[in-house]
């Protein structure tokens, strides 16, 4: 652990963009212990969401795989560590919640859009300028075309 770990502040914004990207945890923890239960100690029929007891466990299997993930990249964005897993982790968010709101056979679309809309802002709040600035990293400036005069 690095001692400028707790040395400098979390902007805000970070702060702001790390409690949105949060939202996904708790289903995807519910979702691990549901399909692991279902795959492994109390089978129903049919399967929820595959076609055996094995795809119900495997399905579990991964959702804590990404719920582990995703917390890892959570703390790797709030220690200043790491911003791109965590931006990747919301995208594959936004796309889940899309592909569920365009599907009407994956049910209500109503956790899927508060999901598209929570890791849509916490990507645009990811983006601005103190979350470059908290990983160590400039944002990058707009080129001015060879043709466009900047001092006119």
């Amino acid at each position: 652990m690095n001692d400028d770990d707790f040395d400098r502040e979390t902007p805000p914004v970070v702060i702001a963009s790390i409690a949105l990207g949060v939202a996904p945890l708790p289903f995807l923890a519910v979702y691990a212990v549901l399909f692991i239960a279902h795959g492994v100690f109390y089978p129903v029929q049919p399967p929820d969401i595959t076609g055996s007891r094995a795809g119900e466990a495997v399905a579990g299997i991964v959702a804590l795989a990404l719920f582990v993930v995703l917390i890892a990249t959570i703390v790797w964005f709030l220690n200043g560590r790491r911003r791109w897993p965590f931006v990747l982790g919301q995208l594959a968010t936004v796309g889940t919640s899309v592909d569920f709101v365009l599907d009407s056979t994956t049910g209500a679309a109503a956790v899927p859009v508060v999901l598209l809309a929570t890791s849509g802002a916490a990507l645009v709040l990811a983006f601005l300028g103190p979350s470059w600035a908290h990983v160590g990293a400039r944002r990058p400036a707009l080129r001015a075309t060879k043709n466009s005069d900047i001092s006119a």
